[in-house]
């Protein structure tokens, strides 16, 4: 008996070992009530589309919903990319999203040429993201947990009150306030704000004639 015992925690600690190489970059999977599958893919800026892979320790990914010509999201955009910055050693996967449907992908790597490398570009041409966590303008910011708990959602800073309403200067860093509390103790807290922004395009604009 002892000598199958043996064998047995051996074969526990190969299929732990195996368990452990497999989710070492697993898909990011939400944990929504009454829906346990994959998330929406994403379409890559060479129009291939692919499910999100994590590297391995990833504490949260955030993205945040650009547009090639939404004024504020390009305002917000150098900020954005500051923060990620900061955080680029704390385990923290930063993605940049470009959601309207009516963008292409020569406009996108247009408007990344233009404004500068940055975090990981991808695009949500069917709206997937968008649907599922609520995303509704550009930009917006979303943080999540990898199994999909939601961390954050809404404006990276309260600069903008309305459309066309700015202040001088953001005085309160929302978001960054929300990542700092998440990444001192592992809890997300699910904290909304309201994004100010250019409404997501779900269909392509009606040619002018």
């Amino acid at each position: 008996m002892g000598g199958f015992s043996r064998v047995l925690t051996r074969r526990k600690l190969l299929a732990v070992s195996a368990s452990v190489v497999l989710s070492a970059c697993r898909p990011l999977k939400p944990q929504v009530p009454g829906d346990s599958g994959d998330l929406p893919g994403l379409a890559g800026l060479d129009g291939v589309r692919r499910r999100l892979e994590l590297p391995q320790g990833t504490r949260a990914v955030v993205l945040m919903t650009l547009s090639v010509d939404c004024p504020i999201s390009n305002q917000v955009l150098p900020a954005f990319r500051e923060l990620a910055e900061r955080h680029a050693a704390e385990r923290v996967l930063f993605l940049e999203l470009y959601p309207n449907v009516d963008e292409t992908d020569a406009a996108v790597v247009e408007h990344r040429t233009a404004y500068g490398a940055g975090p990981a570009g991808w695009r949500d041409p069917d709206g997937g993201w968008a649907r599922r966590f609520g995303i509704a303008v550009t930009p917006q910011v979303l943080a999540v947990t990898p199994d999909g708990r939601l961390i954050y959602r809404g404006r990276f800073h309260d600069q903008f009150e309305a459309l066309g309403v700015r202040k001088p200067a953001p005085r309160r860093m929302d978001f960054a306030e929300a990542l700092k509390a998440f990444l001192a103790d592992g809890r997300p807290r699910a904290v909304e704000t309201k994004a100010i922004g250019c409404r997501i395009r779900t269909s392509p604009r009606p040619s002018s004639r």
